[in-house]
């Protein structure tokens, strides 16, 4: 079988970017117990945590803050770890807890996107979070991509 080839992704639409929340995300992923900043620039970050690399983007042309784990070769196969996972739980973590601490007003303005990134088929498929929390909870029978 072929090697499936995908990246973690979160994506984050705001209406508008409130004052101060980047910042804040930045100093926050600093506390995640043995993560390390590769590299940081105006609107992100390059993560590694335990060999795992990470972003942390934000694009103030479509205020969309973006959230990628790059799941790499292993002995020329894509493999879902348990680091994958916690890398990308812990980053998400860390935006959720700000935006329902600080910013909890501004949660009707903000879209929440899981994103699945096919690499083999070159084609990335968007999905609303709200739908995909309903899905695993049963609500649903079918998931749809968001038009």
């Amino acid at each position: 079988s072929k090697p499936i080839r995908f990246n973690l992704e979160r994506h984050f639409v705001f209406k508008f970017m409130p004052i101060g929340f980047f910042s804040r995300i930045i100093s926050r992923l600093f506390h995640i117990k043995n993560i390390t900043c590769s590299d940081l620039w105006k609107n992100g970050v390059l993560l590694e945590l335990k060999g795992f690399q990470g972003i942390v983007d934000y694009d103030p042309s479509k205020t969309t803050l973006v959230v990628v784990v790059k799941v790499a070769p292993d002995q020329g196969d894509y493999v879902l770890t348990v680091g994958h996972d916690r890398m990308f739980t812990s980053i998400v973590k860390v935006v959720d807890s700000l935006l329902s601490g600080f910013y909890s007003k501004y949660e009707d303005n903000i879209e929440r996107l899981v994103i699945w990134n096919d690499q083999e088929a070159n084609e990335k498929h968007t999905f609303n979070y709200a739908d995909c929390t309903q899905w695993l909870l049963g609500g649903r029978p079918i998931l749809k991509k968001k038009k």
